[in-house]
């Protein structure tokens, strides 16, 4: 493993972008995180005791932050923590004083993913540098762009961009670009889930997922009996893990980020540490890939940054550890599976059989060769191992557990790096306290020479002086510090006589001044916070003027219900269409929402590739509304629309996620009139303001994965979706149907049932109210105003969703 230069931005006040690739590891615990630093990692990301996206994991109290920062500064490591989940509207207070202990502890950014936080933190801490965590779903140049604005330092890109939208976003935008390469894939988009939250109430916008993903599925016709996919492929929709290890090249100047802080240290050592060899080998280590393979992973796949097809990007088999081949299966007998093994086997070791829609194994507490008990077996022995279960004969095995790859990771990821040369200068006469001072070799304004005085005066020595020789093997033992000893110079004037003991309690103090003197990189927080220097960023002083919502808002995906609605608006109606890509290629079809006076909805996802057909689209509408357009955003940073078109009335859709107050006042502050609060918020904690959903089709997940053209082709573009209907099918039966974007394959999952909340409108806060049209009953009701004459709620159709429980 290389040494780490001594030359980091960030101890050195970061610059608007890296100056070299960093290397950006998980850690869940703080063995995990000594692991990551001694492997060669250049910043590690933790999470805190609340508010982070992993709630699972061991995570760290605020003493433990505070250790964790000191230990990694002090070996030239950043320590980014994680605040990346919405926050509802009583967490807010907590969550910044948390972010306040934070800044306080010389952390070096936080990762954000709700909008109000991030607005409140610029308001209170401008010099703390905030990252937009992939939650936020950035995606496209123009996104980013619109993200720097809004005061971020650096952007975690989805991971549904490919290897040339990442490299024409890093060289277009003057902004830290920070993407995934290694690691757990989602099928959806971050921070455009709801399935787990849906489902349960454990929401992946708050760190609580329980990945209901990756759990077998079924695809069949709408109102189909058979499933189409049989019961050979039932995982589909678990993607095989990422793995770029042979592509970071291509990505200079770009935080690299392995995804894993609820894996163990002895799997953050071994990524961590294949990752830094490849970025600082010039040749290929066939061996690195050989340990990648043999901790957790459910395969690997370039995903979407390599265009894999859906084929080689999902793993239809399973959705855990697929480990790595150990031998065939020749029978079970007597309770003993005969293995002939084609890898080496542990003590220890964890043994798999796979079939359709299922596995068994054992772990290999006992192995047997000719009767004879043995610790290990090597490749090409006939071994046998007690089992529990039958294990057909030619069965391929699997060994999912590595006992002596778990021990050897372990054991030197404890291993500590001493990356930072020293100067001692030792200096004793007799009658004078003795003095030592401790520099760094490579000398920084920053951190100050360290000077420390004996205790005790040196005494005229009588028998036996000190000797250079014994000076020299005291300061020298710098053992489990992070300094190494460049240059020692050792000045004794006459007979000296001074205490060992005395020698090394100086030596102890002068190093542990020098490393708290290193380790705190952000000394001038207190006074930057007094001058509260003013940053760039698009937050006024001041809101801007409100314009209410409506009492009912329609949102529409098809218009054949038009004919149920009257053409003009109502006072106290507005009606929202939400334009997909077919009808953004049709400029015309822009004349019929501006006459109707309809509010064009923007699609969630808008590529880089995909901006120029919305910007004409819009100039052609445009043409039709003059100063008086309306628009509604379904991302953020479609909020840079407001600097082309400053007169419009702009709207802010649910997947926007905001679920606070500071959310809203936020998206007021950036020109948004009117907030429809996120599906995930409780209807009682919706404000009169805000826009409440009382009626939806839950749109549950947002993929560039499309389960009909995986199944039935294994590519997209395959045109099913232009000839039938599709639904997916859960384990419990219940069926999901699958909106499609012909245009460019995005998949949208809908809910099995439609949130329906109409007759709670009596007690709800809100005045303003959402509603998704999917029947030409609601869009009478819609036109008559009659939706407060509602139909009981009928379970069999209808779900509350979060609307009462609330999330996780």
């Amino acid at each position: 493993m290389s040494v780490k230069s001594n030359e980091k931005s960030v101890a050195q006040g970061s610059p608007s972008v890296l100056r070299q690739t960093e290397l950006l590891a998980p850690a869940g615990s703080m063995e995990s995180l000594i692991a990551a630093v001694n492997a060669g990692a250049d910043a590690v990301y933790l999470g805190g005791p609340r508010f982070g996206a992993r709630r699972s994991a061991e995570n760290f109290d605020f003493a433990a932050i505070e250790e964790a920062v000191h230990f990694c500064h002090a070996r030239n490591t950043a320590v980014y923590v994680t605040v990346n989940t919405l926050i509802k509207p009583h967490e807010m207070d907590a969550v910044l004083r948390d972010i306040e202990r934070l800044y306080h502890s010389d952390v070096d950014a936080v990762i954000l993913q709700d909008l109000g936080v991030l607005y409140e933190v610029k308001k209170r801490w401008p010099d703390f540098p905030c990252h937009a965590s992939t939650q936020m779903t950035f995606h496209s140049a123009e996104d980013v762009a619109f993200a720097k604005t809004l005061g971020f330092s650096r952007v975690v890109l989805s991971r549904e961009l490919s290897l040339d939208e990442v490299k024409h976003i890093a060289e277009t935008i003057d902004i830290e670009i920070e993407v995934f390469v290694h690691g757990a894939l989602c099928v959806s988009y971050s921070g455009q889930c709801l399935m787990s939250s849906m489902i349960g109430g454990r929401s992946g916008n708050r760190g609580a997922c329980a990945q209901p993903c990756r759990k077998p599925w079924k695809l069949l016709e709408k109102n189909g009996a058979a499933p189409i996919n049989g019961a050979e492929e039932v995982y589909l929709m678990s993607p095989k893990d990422l793995n770029l290890i042979h592509s970071i090249r291509e990505l200079p100047g770009i935080s690299l980020k392995i995804e894993g802080r609820m894996k163990g240290a002895d799997y953050v050592y071994t990524v961590v540490n294949a990752y830094r060899k490849v970025l600082d080998e010039s040749e290929e280590n066939p061996e690195l890939e050989a340990a990648l393979s043999r901790v957790f992973n459910r395969g690997f796949t370039g995903g979407h940054f390599s265009k894999e097809p859906f084929s080689t990007f999902m793993n239809y088999e399973s959705s855990g550890n697929r480990g790595t081949a150990l031998g065939k299966s020749l029978g079970v007998k007597d309770g003993l599976l005969k293995v002939r093994l084609t890898d080496r086997l542990n003590k220890g070791d964890e043994i798999q059989y796979r079939y359709a829609g299922g596995s068994v194994g054992t772990r290999a507490d006992q192995i047997y060769l000719s009767g004879k008990r043995m610790e290990s077996a090597e490749p090409g022995m006939t071994v046998d191992v007690p089992i529990k279960y039958q294990v057909p004969k030619g069965g391929e095995l699997y060994k999912t557990f590595d006992t002596e790859q778990i021990k050897s990771a372990l054991s030197l990821g404890k291993v500590g790096i001493q990356p930072l040369g020293i100067k001692l200068t030792f200096s004793a006469a007799p009658g004078e306290a003795a003095v030592l001072t401790a520099s760094l070799a490579d000398a920084t304004e920053r951190v100050k020479a360290q000077t420390v005085f004996s205790e005790q005066l040196v005494e005229e020595a009588i028998r036996r002086p000190l000797s250079e020789s014994r000076v020299e093997e005291q300061l020298s033992k710098l053992g489990g510090t992070v300094f190494y000893l460049e240059d020692l110079k050792i000045n004794l004037s006459g007979d000296c006589a001074l205490p060992v003991s005395a020698i090394n309690q100086m030596r102890r103090d002068a190093l542990e001044r020098l490393e708290n003197d290193y380790a705190l990189w952000h000394p001038n927080r207190q006074e930057k916070l007094k001058q509260r220097s003013e940053e760039t960023q698009r937050f006024p002083k001041q809101m801007t003027k409100e314009a209410a919502l409506k009492k009912w808002s329609g949102f529409l995906y098809d218009l054949k219900w038009l004919d149920a609605i009257e053409a003009d608006q109502a006072d106290d109606r507005a009606l929202f269409y939400y334009l997909s890509y077919g009808k953004l290629l049709d400029e015309s079809f822009a004349e019929t929402l501006a006459i109707r006076g309809i509010v064009p909805v923007l699609p969630r996802i808008i590529r880089g590739s995909e901006w120029s057909a919305i910007e004409s689209w819009l100039n052609a509408y445009e043409k039709h509304v003059g100063e008086r357009g309306m628009l509604c955003i379904s991302h953020v940073g479609q909020l840079r629309l407001k600097d082309k078109y400053p007169s419009w009335t702009f709207y802010a859709d649910v997947s926007v996620n905001c679920m606070n107050a500071s959310a809203d006042q936020a998206l007021k502050a950036l020109g948004v009139s009117g907030v429809f609060w996120s599906t995930e918020a409780k209807l009682e904690d919706v404000p009169a303001f805000g826009g409440a959903t009382l009626l939806d089709r839950v749109p549950l997940m947002l993929s560039e994965y499309c389960p009909i053209g995986g199944v039935l082709y294994g590519h997209d573009h395959c045109g099913a979706c232009l000839k039938k209907e599709y639904e997916l099918m859960d384990e419990k039966g219940a069926r999901y149907p699958l909106r499609c974007s012909p245009t460019n394959c995005r998949v949208e999952i809908l809910a099995d049932k439609q949130l329906y909340a109409l007759d709670l409108l009596r007690e709800t806060a809100s005045t303003h109210y959402r509603v998704v049209i999917e029947s030409e009953k609601e869009a009478r009701q819609l036109a008559e105003d009659t939706f407060e004459q509602h139909a009981a709620f009928d379970s069999t159709k209808h779900t509350r969703g979060n609307l009462l429980r609330g999330v996780e």
